[in-house]
């Protein structure tokens, strides 16, 4: 689902925020086409099968020791 932006007030500090988002839809269009999204480094990487994965864990454990652990199954 797309959202309208279009009376989002957004400031200079958010140029990220918009180019990401412009990453993302033309990413999405790519692949409705059949086509590899621009922005994928391993045109080999199965989009279709990617999911997101959620995990509440303490402040001290790193992020790529969570991936290690998550069944993605």
């Amino acid at each position: 689902m797309l959202a309208d932006r279009s009376q989002e007030f957004l400031s200079a500090s958010d140029r990220a925020v918009v180019r990401l988002r412009r990453l993302l839809v033309d990413a999405a269009k790519d692949y409705q086409s059949g086509r590899t999204p621009r922005m994928a480094i391993h045109a080999d990487i199965p989009y279709s099968q990617v999911r997101a994965a959620g995990k509440i864990v303490s402040p001290e454990v790193h992020w790529r020791d969570v991936v290690r652990t998550v069944d993605w199954a």
